[in-house]
């Protein structure tokens, strides 16, 4: 359905040259695209600016955030909508005794499930902060800054019983395996301090030469606790409470994890065009075991403004040239480094029962580590109406720590490791442009243009393959994206069609699209049995334009972004092909001969029929070719995701002074804004950029019911007093 949003926001300041003072307050609803689905934020801050004489600063700050609604698992939602058959209105949900309406086959209704099935959150949150600046002489300045960042947040999940009414069809689909109701509900709270002290010593040795030398420690704190109870079958089918649960259990889990950072920033600097940095950073966690609890990585960087060195063409306005080297080092989540056992009280007996977790850390894990190298030039040139920034990088990250799936019968199913090393190496390429300019009328345009190459280098304990993700797909053509050595990050594996070699070379990897399918006695395709590779996640190349348009009091501009080169397997037109809705499966009452040859290489002439049942051979072909073949084959849901996309499109007015006058207001803009307005794409599915993952995932080949990108337009008005 269609969604809506509204923000109003208020911002004050004022003060003296001694103290200032600053506050904001926020509001923020909005209506889903899926039914029953919403959200809001509400949210204030206050800070302030104070000196204390010439050489005290103090800005402390706090911010207040109450944020929460209704959420939609929208993979869930979209995939119960395949279930349902279109000759039926799905909004027609709801009987007259609040019981689900569905068609005779019984099948679940998803508004019904959204709609009484409901999962709310509500989150408060504070963050709060004060930084003091102490400059005792003109050579330095000391910094601190204490932090806080605390939040708690209540969720609960719920779901009616049955009423026991004639005729009932039960709501029955959900995570707790049960039709009898269920209460759940999650209190979580989150504390993160930190607190940062740092010196600066500046010194000009000469009109030429000039240091500054940055020393300081930072200290991160994080605790996190959650406690989850679970009720159910509901005595009292709508009483939505833990005391109506006859089953009910509870779960604890708490985590403590700090890290202490040491670190050392030195620039040099000659004559102002010579510019030489380097760092050093030592940390300490409390997430691995002594000595790899401790890691040192520096930096280096060079620049040389060449522009500011020799003379130049007048065409060239600024020239730069820059290299760095820099390691990066990076621990892990808490308690990967052990084995953990879980305790389970039994109700019947009031025991407590201790069993191990599935995961089996390493105390000899060691902290990921990534090495960079890269080199760039900045170069402004025709009086600085056109900029040009290119850099090319390469980074090897080692040791990443990953989970890796075990037989079960080592007695776990994954182990934490330092999984080996990938490699990444690119370009990137930024044009800045100012083609016209004048008094009345300006035209900025920017270009940016990447592209990368990861590869998987090696993998540490004698492993042939890490498995970083999987997708379910049905009748086996269930994808997972893979670390294989030798070959690209982001590969996609999954099943094929059988492919005739003849006396030709079989990798075991690859797909040989240019051979003939093998077709199997029945007349239809076979699958083969190898997991292979068919495409990648990961784009040749991304870039996209900006264009910036300006006249007296209007302005315009809009970006365009593309991503190029990438695959993804698409859930969703799995669950299509198996139930009859993709277009292509409409000539399921055709026959057909399938082009390719036998196991012997003859040419195959078995013409078979693509429908269900007896066909008009008298064959009986079971559920169909699309549900018996097609739907358990992954290359046929592995597509082309490359798109092009107007992200965004806005025109704003500024109201001339002329018209304001001396009155209450001092300035207003009016604005329209366009999000996500165009998009061309060959992908099949919702949108080749949704994704049943979260944003931070690694796993990125696969797309699933998630709805798409919203096409969403706003009005906003601007005033300032």
């Amino acid at each position: 359905q269609q969604g809506n949003q509204y923000r109003s926001s208020i911002n004050l300041s004022g003060g003296t040259e001694n103290a200032l003072l600053s506050s904001s307050f926020s509001y923020f609803k909005q209506n889903g695209t899926i039914p029953f689905s919403d959200y809001k934020n509400i949210s204030g801050r206050i800070s302030g600016q104070f000196k204390a004489g010439n050489k005290l600063k103090i800005n402390p700050s706090v911010y207040f955030i109450n944020s929460g609604g209704y959420r939609v698992n929208a993979d869930r939602f979209n995939e119960s909508l395949t279930y349902w058959s279109p000759r039926w209105d799905v909004k027609d949900y709801i009987k007259p005794d609040g019981t689900m309406k569905s068609y005779p086959a019984e099948n679940n209704n998803p508004i019904y499930a959204v709609a009484t099935n409901r999962y709310k959150d509500d989150v408060n949150r504070i963050i709060g902060n004060v930084s003091l600046t102490y400059s005792p002489v003109d050579w330095l300045d000391v910094d601190y800054k204490l932090g806080m960042d605390y939040y708690t947040d209540f969720r609960k999940h719920t779901g009616p019983g049955p009423k026991g009414v004639v005729d009932e069809v039960v709501y029955f689909e959900n995570e707790f395996n049960t039709s009898g109701g269920f209460v759940q509900e999650h209190r979580i709270s989150n504390r993160i301090l930190n607190s940062i002290v740092m010196a600066t010593f500046k010194k000009d040795w000469s009109p030429k030469f000039n240091t500054t030398l940055r020393a300081g420690n930072e200290v991160r704190d994080i605790k996190y606790t959650r406690l989850t109870s679970t009720g159910k079958e509901l005595d009292v089918p709508d009483l939505l409470s833990l005391n109506n649960a006859k089953e009910r259990t509870t779960t604890q889990y708490e985590s403590l994890y700090r890290i202490v950072s040491a670190y050392g920033d030195l620039t040099l600097s000659w004559n102002n065009f010579l510019f030489l940095d380097v760092t050093g950073r030592n940390e300490w966690t409390s997430t691995l075991v002594s000595p790899n609890n401790t890691f040192f990585y520096p930096s280096a960087s060079l620049s040389y403004v060449f522009s500011d060195h020799i003379s130049m063409p007048s065409w060239l306005s600024f020239g730069k040239l820059r290299g760095s080297v820099a390691a990066v080092g990076k621990d892990t989540d808490p308690y990967q480094t052990n084995v953990y056992y879980n305790p389970t009280v039994i109700n019947s007996s009031s025991q407590v029962a201790w069993s191990r977790g599935d995961g089996k850390g390493i105390e000899t894990l060691k902290p990921e580590r990534t090495q960079t190298l890269e080199i760039g030039t900045e170069l402004k040139l025709f009086n600085n109406r056109l900029g040009i920034d290119f850099s090319w990088y390469k980074l090897n990250s080692r040791d990443q720590i990953l989970p890796v799936s075990v037989s079960p019968t080592t007695g776990f199913t994954q182990f934490i490791i330092n999984a080996g090393e990938v490699e990444n190496k690119g370009i990137e390429l930024v044009l800045n442009g100012n083609p016209v300019r004048s008094e009345n009328f300006r035209w900025d345009v920017t270009v940016n243009f990447s592209a990368n190459k990861s590869k998987v280098l090696s993998l540490t304990q004698d492993l042939k393959e890490i498995v970083v993700g999987t997708h379910y797909g049905y009748g086996g053509s269930t994808a997972s994206l893979k670390y294989v050595p030798g070959y690209a990050v982001g590969n996609i594996y999954g099943t094929a069609y059988q492919r005739y070699y003849g006396n030709k070379p079989d990798d075991g990897v690859n797909v040989r699209e240019d051979l003939p399918m093998v077709i199997g006695a029945n007349g239809f395709p076979l699958r083969d049995s190898k997991q292979r590779l068919l495409g990648n996640s990961q784009p040749k190349w991304e870039g996209g334009i900006s264009n910036s348009f300006t006249y007296k009091n209007f302005s315009l501009s809009f970006l365009w972004e593309t991503q190029q080169g990438q695959n993804r397997y698409n859930q969703l037109g799995n669950f299509e092909a198996a139930f009859g809705i993709a277009k292509y499966t409409e000539n399921r009452n055709d026959t057909k001969v399938f082009e390719g040859v036998l196991a012997d290489g003859t040419p195959n002439t078995k013409a078979v029929w693509l429908g269900q049942g007896t066909g008009p051979d008298g064959v009986d072909y079971g559920n169909g070719f699309y549900r018996n073949v097609f739907r358990g084959v992954t290359e046929n849901f592995v597509e082309d995701a490359s798109w092009v996309r107007l992200r965004n499109l806005s025109v704003s007015f500024n109201v001339p002074e002329t018209i304001l006058k001396k009155g209450l207001i001092k300035n207003a803009a009016i604005t329209f804004t366009g999000n996500n307005l165009v998009l061309i794409t060959d992908y099949s599915g919702f949108d080749p950029e949704s994704s049943s993952f979260s944003a931070g995932s690694n796993v990125d080949g696969f797309s699933g019911f998630t709805y798409p990108a919203v096409r969403s337009y706003l009005l906003s008005l601007n005033l300032n007093f």
